[in-house]
């Protein structure tokens, strides 16, 4: 190999990898940094997220109330009032002064949030139908803002998050709806909520169903049905049992604040999300960094090792040819080149090593009548079942070799009894391996390398091979001593 043919090598070993490697890290390192600020974006979401939540509770207690107040002809002050206006005024602060929100979610509206409440706080209504069509218009335009920034998030995990709560509000707001036409209907015995029990009936189901197939986390799963679904607020609503008023409005209350601490739960495992692919985000660009600063240096090493390579590829290539020149190109079998070789080499080494060395020759019989019949296609095929019946019935240490034409060559490193097991093996499978319903027989002669010379030793398994050919053929001759 010339000076500049290893130049070329060098070069070229220098320029690509280093070439892949920068492009490659440039898009790994991209990609980390998008991903934490993503996540960091999502972060100064939190507020305006948890204050949604809220006011979608506490719209669906006001209607809850209101129905109460209005059509059963209880009035229940509602303690937190004060706290709910506050959390409005603080959250059209908030997203006044902060506008990643406009990305992800078309908000606008929340800004006029406080008028909105206003307006449905003067509304009066005649009907359950009403009073619930208007507070549901708000609930669910409230709900939607977190279908909107899941829709637009590209992390999946944190997507499916955010659909999880916003399945849980649908929940939420099923239940309160079920909740204020029970109250109606058990106020004035009025059994035309028959339709209202069967929708939302199957809304509750359906919810609990979707809220199932969202979580991973078992244990909110198995919570979530323990404290929620079978509770028996719910199981009562489900299953249209009668219950007094009274005790009907205690067993809503106990409810509402038994779900108010699972939401809380599964936005806490929300923000623990946020903060765990914070973390590992973060972390994934630091050892992307340094990665690339390692792997840039380790391909210095490496072309300095490539150089001493290109130095003795020519060799090695010699060595493949060398290998290849020893295979039959047919069956995959070593071939006669390599059996002169072995021979001469290593057959009388075994031996004085005291290492037992066996020798089994093959010849198909009537092979030429096969070929004849059936075309050298059909021959081939047959040299190539030969030569896997080899492969697949001598052992790890045997050597199988195409001696030429229908004759194949086994080294054994063992005894004479090693070898006539493993003739006789060999000989009824090939006798039992029909190819295409032709049958096949093969002859052996088989022999234990005593000393002497090597070529002699093998006249003599090739005369016993002539023997049991003259004998019938489909047999084993062994070499007379």
């Amino acid at each position: 190999m010339r000076h500049n043919d290893l130049r070329q090598i060098f070069f070229f070993a220098f320029l690509i990898p280093y070439l892949v490697v920068l492009i490659f890290g440039f898009i790994v390192i991209k990609k980390a940094f998008s991903n934490l600020s993503l996540v960091e974006d999502l972060e100064n979401l939190i507020y305006p997220l948890r204050s949604i939540s809220s006011l979608i509770f506490y719209l669906n207690e006001d209607k809850v109330l209101k129905t109460l107040e209005l059509f059963v002809g209880k009035s229940i002050n509602f303690d937190n009032k004060k706290q709910y206006w506050e959390q409005i005024f603080q959250l059209e602060k908030h997203l006044r002064e902060n506008k990643d929100w406009q990305y992800y979610c078309n908000c606008g509206d929340l800004l006029n949030l406080d008028q909105t409440l206003l307006r449905l706080k003067r509304e009066k209504f005649k009907t359950p139908k009403g009073l619930l069509l208007a507070y549901d218009r708000l609930i669910n335009q409230l709900c939607n803002y977190y279908s909107q920034l899941s829709s637009k998030l590209r992390l999946k995990s944190l997507s499916l998050e955010l659909n999880t709560i916003y399945t849980l509000h649908k929940f939420w707001t099923v239940t309160s709806d079920f909740t204020a036409e029970r109250l109606v209907d058990l106020k004035s015995s009025n059994r035309g909520f028959i339709y209202s029990y069967y929708y939302y009936r199957g809304e509750l189901i359906a919810y609990a169903d979707t809220f199932y197939t969202l979580t991973g986390d078992q244990r909110l799963r198995e919570t979530f049905k323990r404290e929620i679904y079978n509770s028996t607020f719910i199981r009562n609503l489900i299953e249209d049992k009668y219950i007094p008023l009274e005790d009907f409005l205690k067993e809503y209350f106990n409810f509402q604040r038994r779900f108010r601490s699972f939401h809380a739960k599964i936005f806490d495992h929300f923000l623990e999300k946020i903060q765990s692919l914070k973390t590992i985000y973060r972390s994934n660009l630091i050892f992307t960094i340094l990665g690339e600063v390692f792997i840039l240096i380790s391909l210095g090493i490496l072309n300095f090792i490539l150089y001493l390579y290109g130095q003795a590829k020519y060799k090695r290539i010699l060595t493949r040819l060398e290998k290849k020149a020893y295979k039959d190109p047919l069956t995959g079998l070593l071939n006669r080149r390599f059996f002169n070789t072995f021979m001469v080499k290593t057959l009388k080494k075994k031996y004085l090593a005291g290492e037992p060395v066996s020798f089994i020759l093959l010849d198909l019989d009537h092979f030429k009548r096969i070929n004849d019949t059936y075309g050298h296609v059909f021959g081939d095929k047959v040299l190539k079942h030969i030569a896997q019946i080899l492969r697949g019935q001598i052992r790890r240490n045997d050597i199988a070799i195409r001696w030429g034409g229908e004759e194949f060559a086994i080294f054994v490193n063992g005894t004479l009894e090693d070898a006539k097991r493993l003739a006789e093996r060999l000989r009824k499978t090939i006798e039992n391996s029909p190819v295409d319903g032709v049958k096949i027989t093969a002859s052996f002669g088989v022999g234990e390398f005593k000393g002497g010379n090597p070529k002699e030793f093998f006249r003599r398994v090739d005369e016993a091979l002539y023997r049991a050919k003259q004998k019938g053929r489909n047999r084993i001759e062994v070499v007379e001593d």
